[in-house]
């Protein structure tokens, strides 16, 4: 045989042929299998072929990546590889057959399942073989290959047919390798081993033999001392992990809720193995992670974790092990450790892979591989933590986290109830405490500020995080002068950030410090717990303590931030720094953070990343100031690309009152240019739920404007009418002066909550809609009222929902027009027949209505049963003029009540029913007398025999 060149070696390896023969010598590696014997020439022709003996069985294999152009196999494509001849052979060898690809080929499998389970040829061809099986089997039964039904089944019993992803092969051989061998990475290994099966074509290799022969390729079997140095080094970077949380944990703990919810889902018995742990940056995901931990290692589960935000950058998923301390893969040293037992991988801090606010976001490539690495270990389940910001805004987070296939578990603020007893165990009084302090409290992190200086005087002074901060500062650096009083502690920190904003990292060599006389303050800040030592790492405390600090030392600077950003290439590390800075500006010079923002916003050079956060800060101010406003609204005069997010952002309540406070909303909407009173328009769009009265009296005065019909359609059906007559009186004027026309428009949202909240309200806008805009009863080609074909769920339910709300109310006004739209849609006489309408005529006893004409007269008929049950009498003077009326829709209108008041108005209810066999048609389409049956039921009991005859 010719040699196999290593180009071919690293193809065999990561090709799907190779990769099936690869997984199968290291299954006998691990033990799970006897011997493997690679087929020469197999992987050069038609696909791998091997021989595996495992569990005394004997097995053939054939693996094929794919069929040409075609998305799967067929009974001839199958013929084409020489399939079916080689399963003959091996077949008659008594072995069983396996045929592995990447494509399916199910009409195969089926019948190879469907052989197995039939008792005999006879009983499959009676019983098994369907009809659309019928001709797959008759090929293979055909004299071109096994020219018999008998031999055809046989052979389809030794048939077993599975279909694998190729990169999902070559992922589990590298963590399977890393379990097994030694001397090089997984997918190294896994190579190395494929060379070792091509120079030993047609040799029955044992493990012995295996192991016997890697040394020539560098490699060796891992032995007891290689298993427990893994293990041991799991058990290390577990516990650096959970130490850096002990570091952050209030005292006593405080018992999460979701920490119930996440076990269970990495429980056994749950089908998914991915787990994203969500929630707010400070919100205790790092808390509830080491509950889970501590669970699961009292229980004995082998647990690995560690953090991603304190790591160097990693493309691969056996650096990201070196990062951590591991020689191999997370995912291969945990299943070296576990050794098939259930057991738990945690991924701390995923969002410094994200691309939204990352530290390292080249590196997600190599943490979705580490999943996927995890997924050929049925036993373990992996636990990302992402802040919730990061899982929506990156992509890719989305995508690794799709709900198929990865259960959620949010992380919620902390109860008040919580806050209590956590402020309480700190000595502190919890009555003293004002709303806005018990709202930054319900954070775990502002707990942990908290519980450091709570022996302060006027600790409950703050009202802002950043205050927190500068509290936990002062404390801080009051403490380590207590304890060496020459510790220059803000030089200490000013180095580690420095170092850490120049690399772009949290965390910073230990030896940082080593220079300039600082060692001896680096020992007094970790002890401290101001920084924390991370093997040979020094990170501060909590990440954003870094952005804190870093915005501290900044503000001394004499640098525009627009100068700072554009010196470098503005990476995402960037932003949590950019947010503290802003953030201290606002506070401490809010005339140089209204200065900065603009310029940065108007800078060409400045990234975009960076301006959607400074958007993302101004939406969240809550009371904006006058030169904040003057700063955005030059912004928005330069026209920038992002305008519209701008817009979007000036629309939360709080900007819009102080726009409104400068008179630009009323300005915008008077003014000649186009592109400001769309501004207005957007603004008004955005606050109209919020402030619909505000609303209303801006657009009043414009009724006449060309444009106001445009601008109602646009801003009503974002409002919640039920909230501001001002503004739903508006809406009625519109409606009546023919600007809003679209049933949709002004039915479905707008009047969503109205029918249930103001049920009154919902019937004038249905009355206004229906009778009293310029062409109401604008009838369609086949005669019909255009305005009831509307078939908009949420317009009908508000129908329904106002007759139930306002019965006597929908009858009053709403009956009147139901018999204008019968009058105007009637269908011709039929001598001896009420006359009949194009809209109601035609209905069906219990069915939805399909568009709103139903829901009107179903609306109509419910209201003057309710009347008739509560007031026979007062129901009475409402229909006694469908008497006269000749149409068949108000007659059945009639009896619905006089149904429904029964012996109440049982003499004037036969009077009616005795005029004339007209008045017994009345009913549905199945049954044109069951209204008048139903009547009579009713009232029969109280008449005297007599009565009807």
């Amino acid at each position: 045989m010719a040699p196999w060149s290593s180009g071919e070696t690293d193809e065999f390896a990561n090709c799907f042929e190779g990769a099936w023969a690869i997984r199968h010598a290291l299954h006998v590696l691990l033990g799970r299998g006897t011997s493997i014997s690679l087929e020469p020439g197999g992987p050069r022709g038609d696909g791998a072929e091997f021989v595996y003996h495992h569990n005394g069985e004997t097995e053939a294999h054939q693996a094929v990546r794919q069929n040409r152009n075609a998305n799967c196999w067929s009974v001839a494509s199958l013929h084409d590889k020489g399939v079916w001849g080689k399963l003959r052979s091996h077949g008659a060898a008594g072995r069983t057959f396996r045929f592995v690809s990447t494509l399916p080929a199910r009409a195969i499998d089926e019948l190879a399942d469907r052989a197995r389970r039939s008792d005999d040829i006879a009983s499959f061809e009676a019983e098994w073989l369907t009809d659309e099986l019928r001709g797959p089997f008759d090929a293979l039964a055909s004299g071109g290959i096994y020219g018999s039904v008998t031999i055809a089944w046989r052979m389809l019993r030794r048939l077993r047919v599975e279909r694998h992803d190729e990169r999902d092969l070559v992922l589990a051989n590298t963590v399977l390798a890393e379990q097994v061998l030694a001397g090089a990475p997984g997918r190294l290994a896994a190579a190395g081993l494929g060379r070792l099966l091509l120079d030993n074509p047609g040799t029955t290799l044992e493990a012995g033999a295996l192991t016997a022969q890697l040394a020539p390729y560098g490699l060796r079997r891992v032995g007891r001392v290689d298993g427990v140095a893994v293990s041991d080094a799991v058990r290390r970077a577990t516990r650096r992990w959970a130490a850096t949380v002990e570091r952050e944990l209030l005292t006593p703990t405080i018992p999460r809720e979701e920490t119930a919810r996440l076990l269970e889902e990495v429980g056994v018995d749950t089908t998914r193995q991915l787990v994203l742990l969500i929630g707010a940056a400070g919100s205790g995901k790092s808390a509830v992670l080491h509950q889970v931990f501590t669970a699961l290692d009292d229980a004995a589960t082998p647990v690995l974790a560690f953090r991603l935000d304190r790591l160097g950058s990693f493309d691969s998923t056996h650096a990201l092990g070196q990062r951590v301390g591991l020689s191999m893969s997370p995912v291969g040293a945990l299943g070296a450790m576990a050794a098939g037992r259930p057991c738990v991988l945690v991924v701390d801090q995923l969002d410094a892979v994200s691309m939204a606010s990352g530290r390292i976001p080249e590196a997600f490539d190599a943490v979705a591989d580490l999943v996927d690495e995890a997924m050929a270990h049925p036993g373990m389940r992996v636990v990302l933590s992402c802040r919730a910001f990061d899982a929506e805004a990156d992509h890719r987070i989305r995508r690794l986290s799709a709900p198929d296939h990865c259960a959620r578990v949010t992380v919620g603020l902390l109860s008040e109830p919580q806050v209590d007893l956590a402020v309480t165990a700190m000595g502190l009084g919890t009555s003293r405490l004002a709303a806005p302090q018990r709202a930054l409290l319900r954070s775990p992190l502002h707990l942990v500020l908290l519980a450091e200086v709570a022996d302060q005087e006027e600790t409950l002074s703050f009202r802002t995080t950043r205050q927190l901060f500068d509290a936990f500062w002062n404390t801080k650096r009051q403490d380590c002068e207590r304890r060496r009083p020459f510790v220059r502690f803000h030089e200490a920190v000013s180095a580690i950030v420095a170092v850490m904003s120049s690399r772009q990292r949290l965390s910073v060599p230990y030896s940082v410090l080593d220079t300039d006389d600082l060692a001896a303050s680096r020992e007094i800040l970790v002890s401290e717990h101001v920084c924390v030592r991370d093997g040979r790492q020094l990170a501060f405390f909590h990440e954003s303590f870094f952005d804190y600090a870093f915005a501290r030392d900044w503000l001394r600077r004499d640098e525009s931030l627009v100068v700072f950003l554009t010196a470098g290439e503005q990476e995402l590390f960037r932003r949590g720094q950019l947010r503290q800075v802003l953030d201290h500006l606002r506070d401490l010079d809010p005339e140089r953070f209204a200065d900065d923002v603009e310029a940065l916003l108007t800078s060409p050079e400045v990234r975009y990343h960076l301006k959607d956060l400074i958007l993302a800060v101004l939406r969240a101010l809550d009371n904006p100031t006058a030169t904040e406003w003057g700063a955005v609204a030059r912004v928005l005069d330069t026209r920038p690309d992002f305008r519209d997010h701008l817009i979007g952002v000036v629309g939360t309540p709080a900007w819009f009152r102080r726009a409104d406070d400068e008179a630009v909303v009323e300005s915008w909407l008077a003014s000649a240019d186009a592109r400001e009173q769309e501004r207005a328009v957007r603004l008004l769009m955005s606050v109209v739920n919020v402030l619909p009265d505000r609303v209303a009296r801006l657009l009043e005065p414009h009724a006449a404007d060309p444009l106001y019909g445009s601008w109602l359609k646009r801003v009503v059906p974002r409002a919640r009418l039920a909230g501001s007559r001002l503004l739903f009186d508006l809406v009625l004027d519109g409606i009546r002066a023919g600007l809003l026309t679209d049933a949709e428009c002004v039915l479905r949202d707008p009047a969503g909550d109205l029918a249930s909240e103001e049920p009154m309200w919902a019937v004038e806008l249905l009355g206004a809609f229906l009778a009293e805009r310029p062409n109401a009863l604008q009838l369609d080609e086949r005669g019909r009222v255009v305005a009831l074909l509307t078939s908009d769920h949420a317009a009908l339910e508000t129908v329904s929902v106002a007759a139930l709300g306002a019965p006597e109310e929908f009858c009053v006004r709403l009956l009147p027009v139901l018999l204008d739209v019968v009058s105007v849609t009637a269908c011709p006489t039929r001598s001896g027949w009420p006359v009949r309408d194009r809209h109601f005529s035609y209905r069906h006893p219990g069915d939805d209505p399909c568009d709103l004409g139903d829901a009107l007269a179903q609306g109509v008929a419910k209201a003057l049963r309710i009347m008739a049950g509560r007031d026979a009498v007062r129901t009475r003077g409402l229909v006694e003029g469908l008497v006269d009326t000749p149409y068949e829709t108000a007659q059945w209108l009639l009896y619905q009540a006089l149904a429904a008041a029964g012996p109440a108005l049982a003499p004037w209810s036969a009077e009616i029913l005795l005029q004339g066999g007209h008045r017994f048609l009345s009913g549905y389409a199945a049954n044109v007398v069951w209204g008048a049956r139903e009547v009579l039921c009713a009232v029969s009991g109280a008449l005297a025999d007599d009565t009807l005859g």
